[in-house]
């Protein structure tokens, strides 16, 4: 993909994780909105609605998709019309490519760290990554 606008929740799971480069591999080019750089930057702890107001406004006049996890942030999102791709998402892209081996050590890695991922997503990235 040529541009894709980022959120904080997946932003900081990403970067936690080392996946970064992976993230930059994904798209020619990565917008971190202002105000999810500094959700992302200074408070971890909040999901924060301005943050995913200005991912999904930014996304919309840039007419590209938004990397977003926040299940009323992808359903605003959807609402004007925008691709919304979520990190498991995002990862089985990544695997498709080329980019990274396995999903299962990764997506485990990000539930250890306290990122939420249901176990039914869980489930269906893994089959649809050929893993289950």
């Amino acid at each position: 993909m040529k541009l894709i606008v980022c959120d904080a929740s997946p932003l900081i799971v990403i970067a936690k994780t080392g996946l970064i480069p992976v993230l930059n591999r994904m798209a020619d080019e990565v917008i971190v909105p202002k105000t999810v750089h500094s959700e992302a930057t200074i408070d971890l702890t909040l999901p924060g609605g301005e943050a995913i107001r200005a991912a999904i406004h930014l996304a919309h006049a840039l007419q590209c998709p938004v990397l977003m996890d926040e299940r009323r942030g992808r359903r605003a999102a959807r609402r004007r019309g925008l691709t919304v791709i979520g990190s498991a998402g995002l990862l089985l892209q990544a695997k498709e490519r080329g980019l990274i081996p396995a999903l299962a050590p990764i997506l485990e890695r990000w539930r250890q760290s306290g990122y939420f991922l249901s176990a039914t997503l869980v489930k269906e990235v893994l089959e649809r990554a050929g893993e289950a």
